[in-house]
């Protein structure tokens, strides 16, 4: 007489199930890259990021690294990141290492719920070169669509983090400065963080922004040197 209970079966099977599964070739493989959840990214060519900047490489100095430590609380915090010194010792992919990090604001289209809780929709890495950021004015006012130029100015003002590069290429006109300074100003008011890069000493990007915006960055923000030299040049 067969004495053996359904349940019993349903255990016998199940423990032969899993002897199988544990001699199977490949068992206990660690999850591969490919296969592991994958964060967002904020490095994107679709927001003004150029190729080599979208793909993570090795980075190395041990200067580029205290110096991308002393940016990252600035950001997080939405500060002002002034980052200066001669080409190739790694200013913008420093700011890129920041946005890939996704450590700051959202993007400034946030709304408030019933219940108070401030819900934000999107986080926005932008990157912009100065002389870009006025051609887009200029072609704005030249289509005579002023609300263009209030679009231009708004998305800049809103995303979570903007990074302006080339600082050093615009034309210090009069109107720039005005635009520039209002720019950071809106920003700086809503804890927006901002990177400014430029291909110059200190003391001439601090003469290049002014003294409002060199106040905004003394009181949230941080100026970085990149006095190493160029990683372009090493091997």
């Amino acid at each position: 007489m067969n004495t053996n209970t359904t349940a019993d079966i349903a255990a016998g099977l199940a423990l032969s199930l899993d002897k199988l599964i544990a001699a199977a070739p490949g068992d206990n493989v660690p999850e591969t890259p490919q296969d592991a959840p994958q964060g967002p990214s904020y490095v994107r060519e679709a927001w003004g990021w150029g190729r080599h900047y979208c793909a993570e490489i090795e980075l190395r100095g041990e200067e580029w690294f205290a110096a991308l430590e002393t940016a990252k609380p600035i950001t997080a915090t939405g500060g002002i990141v002034v980052m200066v010194g001669d080409r190739g010792p790694g200013k913008t992919q420093m700011a890129a290492e920041l946005a890939r990090g996704g450590d700051w604001s959202g993007d400034k289209d946030e709304f408030t719920r019933g219940d108070g809780l401030v819900v934000h929709r999107g986080k926005t890495a932008l990157y912009r070169r100065a002389m870009d950021i006025f051609l887009d004015l200029r072609d704005a006012s030249k289509n005579h669509v002023k609300s263009s130029e209030k679009e231009v100015l708004s998305k800049l003002a809103n995303v979570g983090l903007l990074v302006i590069d080339e600082f050093q290429e615009r034309g210090e006109t009069e109107w720039e400065n005005r635009i520039m300074k209002n720019l950071i100003d809106k920003r700086y008011a809503s804890d927006r963080a901002t990177i400014i890069i430029a291909n110059m000493p200190r003391k001439a990007i601090f003469d290049a922004l002014g003294a409002s915006i060199v106040d905004r960055a003394r009181e949230n923000g941080k100026s970085i040197e990149f006095n190493w030299p160029s990683y372009r040049a090493q091997p």
